[in-house]
């Protein structure tokens, strides 16, 4: 199922291609987020009467990423800044999907 990632990504959003679908359709993939260390998120999908978070952390559901785009702060704003602002955003995206159901390609 999910493979371990390590952590040398951080502030960076990747995309892991999805077996069978991505090799038929190679710009459909599955994105991830990490935030300022590096802990990856995951948005797997949550299970209705779950307990359990729709949002794994360090671990791809599809595996290791095989593109990453890295987020620096610009010009003018503090490294500290822009991690804690990057930080913030990630925990907002992750507890609004907290409980969300994963719908393939709606409302995803």
């Amino acid at each position: 199922c999910g493979t371990n990632v390590v952590r040398e990504h951080p502030c960076a959003v990747l995309w892991a291609p999805i077996p069978l679908v991505s090799h038929l359709l190679p710009f459909i993939g599955h994105t991830m987020v990490t935030d300022s260390e590096g802990h990856l998120y995951d948005f797997a999908g949550h299970m209705p009467g779950s307990s359990v978070s729709a949002v794994l952390k360090d671990v791809g559901i599809f595996g290791q990423a095989a593109w990453v785009l890295r987020f620096e702060a610009p010009d003018g704003i503090s490294d500290l800044a822009f991690r804690e602002d990057w930080d913030r955003a990630v925990r907002a995206g992750n507890a609004a999907r907290e409980r969300s159901v994963h719908k393939g390609c709606v409302s995803n």
